[in-house]
């Protein structure tokens, strides 16, 4: 189930989960197939149904590997994340923070390096809370720098985490140079495989930084995972962070069109429907066209769409 997940393959990931869940009922296991089966769906745009997967291996009264939970933990945050949905958020932080970092004897091996142990439950409580972002980045980089990793999966699972603090915590530059990285290294691996959900995020890292023809090639190489393995919002994401991008360089580029808008549940997917409402905004003003909240023009009275020129009265 791990390995299905790594190759990035998310529909093959949600068809063995019902296999496995079919075939045992060790908590371990279980929770392995359900973080497969969880990041699968919600890059299929069901976050809701992504949860509920996640949420049913869950039970406190029942021992359970500590890195497990965390892995846990770490597949919730960016599915709470897409669906900015706050319910989703709650039971990050109770997972998160009853974790214990002693003992090695796990099916996360990686998970149980301290740098990578850090950098995971971090993320996770930046996920929960991403006001606390800020602080835990602040601990992290307190401490020593890791040893020269001898894993290659705990480092590249390190850099990630440490990618997505820094990046709650508005730290863009540390989440481009982390995520480079990693990706880097899932390229030599061939597959991006679980960080397929921090693609568009490092898309809209390299715009806010200023490194536009990077997110040219990132935001295509998120374009081709996404129409290879029909990951429709993640494609949308990248759509609507090209427009975003195009805008900004002063280019009259046309809105996205609407089909986007329908081909995922948006009330479950707002991470993707605040980046359509930004790429139309962004194409709105360069194509010198104001979008007011609430206007009143003779008998236009609505969220519209309306060229400078027109005079309104806003209420």
């Amino acid at each position: 189930m791990r390995a299905v997940n790594n190759v990035g393959d998310p529909s093959w990931a949600r068809e063995l989960y019902g296999k496995v869940v079919a075939l045992t009922r060790d908590p371990n296991l279980l929770g392995i197939a359900a973080c497969g089966a969880g990041s699968a769906l919600s890059l299929l745009g069901h976050q809701r149904e992504a949860f509920q997967v996640l949420m049913s291996v869950v039970n406190p009264d029942q021992h359970r590997d500590g890195m497990v939970t965390l892995a846990l933990a770490g597949t919730l945050h960016p599915i709470a994340f897409q669906s900015g949905l706050p319910e989703m958020r709650f039971p990050i932080a109770a997972l998160a923070e009853t974790i214990d970092a002693a003992g090695r004897d796990t099916l996360y091996p990686e998970l149980s390096v301290t740098g990578t142990f850090d950098a995971v439950r971090a993320a996770a409580l930046a996920g929960a809370d991403p006001r606390t972002a800020p602080e835990l980045l602040r601990r992290i980089r307190q401490r020593p720098n890791p040893p020269d990793a001898q894993d290659d999966v705990a480092d590249r699972t390190r850099l990630l985490g440490l990618g997505a603090v820094a990046w709650y915590a508005d730290e863009s530059d540390l989440a481009v140079e982390s995520w480079r990285q990693a990706f880097a290294m899932l390229a030599a691996y061939g597959s991006m495989g679980a960080a397929a959900p921090s693609l568009t995020a490092m898309g809209s890292a390299l715009i806010d930084t200023g490194r536009w023809a990077e997110a040219d090639e990132q935001l295509e190489r998120a374009a081709t995972l996404a129409a290879v393995h029909k990951l429709r919002h993640l494609e949308i994401d990248a759509e609507a962070l090209r427009i975003t991008l195009a805008a900004l360089r002063g280019q009259r580029v046309g809105m996205p069109a609407d089909p986007a808008w329908m081909a995922v549940g948006l009330e479950e997917n707002r991470a993707t429907h605040t980046r359509l409402l930004r790429a139309a905004g962004a194409a709105a003003a360069a194509a010198g066209i104001s979008m007011v909240p609430s206007v009143t023009c003779g008998s236009v009275s609505a969220r519209t769409v309306l060229p400078r020129t027109t005079s309104c009265r806003i209420g």
